[in-house]
């Protein structure tokens, strides 16, 4: 961990006739459309990437299309013919035990299964190993929202501990968490078949058990992933509770 504040930043594609002309490449899909997450990961690494020996020392998550958001060791470059970038803000927060915080994550929730003995375990997106055991079609389609939740929480559930928080739950135990916004995304590889991962949203609230662990997975993120805009832990303060 450095000893010195990391930067969050947001940066917007510009809307300006250079931008524009690539923007058939950038956003295939339209203005209105998610980028693609290669794309963004090229993106990206576009205002970090100073030169070839640079390992990658920045969290990013696409906000609404369009527009990022980054946490970094360093500040990205600011002049930029695609982006606007704004005034990167120092995140310098000295966190507490037991505060409460609202929290923001798209993650990238895998399982591991082995396929032989002595073999290394493959990754798995955690919905879609819960659907292997559901006949295909209609049941899949019904089961599937109550699988994203259930076994979306039990991921992060698992990973809170080790990363300096505990999920909040209401009265009768339930986090109070939102778990949505599951999607598929292709990445195509040059010269190597492409390969598929999936994402998941989460919003609630968190309560931190360990602050020295938790500005580690802040800096770090949750889950794999993160180069293709997955684990930037996203917090807030918490509303106030109601009396």
């Amino acid at each position: 961990m450095t000893d010195h504040p990391w930067f969050l930043s947001r940066m917007t594609l510009r809307h300006d006739a250079a931008a524009a002309a690539l923007a058939p490449i950038l956003l295939p899909g339209g203005r209105h459309s998610p980028t693609p997450l290669a794309i963004g990961h090229r993106l990206m690494w576009s205002l970090f990437a100073d030169g070839p020996e640079r390992d990658r020392e920045f969290l990013w998550r696409e906000i609404e299309p369009g527009r990022f958001l980054t946490l970094s060791a360093r500040e990205p470059r600011r002049q930029s013919d695609l982006f606007t970038v704004d005034e990167p803000k120092p995140l310098d927060v000295t966190w507490r035990n037991e505060q409460r915080l609202a929290f923001s994550l798209r993650a990238n929730p895998t399982v591991a299964r082995r396929t032989g003995e002595g073999r290394r375990g493959k990754r798995h997106d955690v919905v879609m190993d819960a659907l292997r055991a559901i006949e295909r079609g209609k049941d899949r389609r019904t089961a599937r929202p109550k699988l994203e939740r259930e076994r979306g929480l039990a991921w992060l559930s698992a990973r809170a501990e080790r990363c300096g928080f505990a999920l909040e739950t209401d009265a009768s135990g339930t986090p109070c968490t939102r778990v949505d916004g599951y999607r598929q995304h292709v990445i195509e590889r040059r010269g190597r078949r492409r390969a598929v991962l999936s994402s998941l949203d989460f919003e609630g609230l968190l309560r931190i058990t360990d602050p020295q662990a938790f500005a580690a997975a802040l800096r770090h993120g949750i889950g794999p992933a993160k180069a293709f805009g997955c684990g930037l832990l996203l917090v807030r303060p918490a509303p106030l509770a109601a009396e």
